[in-house]
């Protein structure tokens, strides 16, 4: 345990004296203490005030490490140096206990018993852990990659593999019905996780799918992907459930719109009635004459082609005259 003592009077010479402290805190005449005593190995750090200005102590998890005291810094690096080198020694424990535990040695210092039932409580809830993580484990070893169609009696599988250890626990430690209906729920729970996860890799293989046939080029692309969708139906059969189909049914719908919008040009509005500008502007030029009009009408057009491209290059052509403005995009 590591005990942290914030914000001491005076950093330099309070070390021995919070010691002192604590060494006296956990001699008291008192059982409990007792216990946390000579179960664990007892540390303590001091940590200094953050910042001077008091208004900031309320949004100290929001303030940039620049703006703390280079000694609070310091204590931290050296506090989180301490709990990982105290952790290469230490026995890992089921994160679903946890809790169990916490509540159990707070029970412990708070008051003068020691609670029966929130040690049963955290010893029940490591193994459930346990076995539930194994099942996992297991289940995800005998399915091999997702997204894989025998994911359901490789959990099964896994489920029997862990029931001789489940049944020597419960024969060893008197276990009942409630420990059976945890272990139950966590597996269920594990289920369902994996079953997510499986449909998660579907659906990715999916949306991977309507990203190659939209980087091919085409600007309409429901027509392939109709195609390939009872594909993805037959290979996977019950794991490309209807709910995941209707969310691979959205994504591609929203692929093709940010497709269409981005195919859409002003040259495709502007190509099909140049010719209804070129005949009269035509007239125009060749009226004095039909050479000198159409060495004109060349200079000029060269001229503006000139204008247009540097313009274009800069950044500075009016979208009204850029054939390659994406109408849809700017105007849905």
């Amino acid at each position: 345990i590591v005990w942290v003592l914030n914000q001491p009077h005076s950093l330099a010479t309070s070390s021995e004296a919070s010691q002192v402290q604590l060494d006296s805190f956990l001699t008291i005449q008192d059982k409990a203490r007792e216990r946390i005593k000579d179960s664990f190995t007892h540390l303590i750090h001091e940590v200094p005030s953050a910042t001077h200005y008091q208004p900031q102590w309320s949004k100290l998890d929001q303030l940039p490490e620049e703006e703390l005291l280079p000694e609070y810094v310091s204590a931290i690096q050296s506090l989180r140096q301490l709990l990982f080198t105290q952790l290469q020694g230490a026995r890992p424990l089921q994160a679903a206990s946890v809790a169990a535990q916490l509540r159990m040695y707070v029970d412990l210092v708070q008051k003068d018993h020691f609670s029966i039932s929130l040690a049963k409580e955290a010893f029940e809830d490591s193994h459930v852990a346990q076995l539930c993580e194994k099942f996992g484990v297991l289940a995800q070893e005998f399915a091999g990659d997702l997204p894989s169609l025998n994911l359901s009696a490789a959990m099964d599988l896994s489920e029997q593999s862990i029931q001789e250890q489940r049944d020597l626990i419960i024969k060893d430690f008197h276990l009942g019905d409630g420990f059976l209906r945890r272990l139950q729920q966590c597996f269920r729970k594990k289920r369902d996780e994996l079953e997510d996860i499986n449909q998660e890799m579907v659906l990715a293989e999916w949306q991977k799918e309507v990203h190659s046939v939209a980087e091919s080029g085409r600007c309409f692309i429901l027509s392939k992907l109709a195609i390939e969708l009872p594909k993805y139906r037959k290979t996977y059969g019950a794991i490309f459930s209807k709910s995941v189909e209707a969310k691979a049914r959205d994504f591609a719908l929203q692929v093709q719109r940010s497709r269409v919008a981005g195919c859409v040009l002003l040259r495709h509005f502007a190509v099909p009635v140049a010719p209804w500008f070129a005949w009269p502007v035509m007239a125009l030029y060749i009226r004095q004459g039909a050479l000198s009009g159409i060495l004109t009408m060349a200079v000029h057009g060269v001229v503006l082609a000139g204008i247009y491209s540097i313009l274009q290059f800069m950044g500075r052509l009016p979208f009204y005259v850029d054939l390659d403005y994406q109408v849809l995009k700017h105007h849905p």
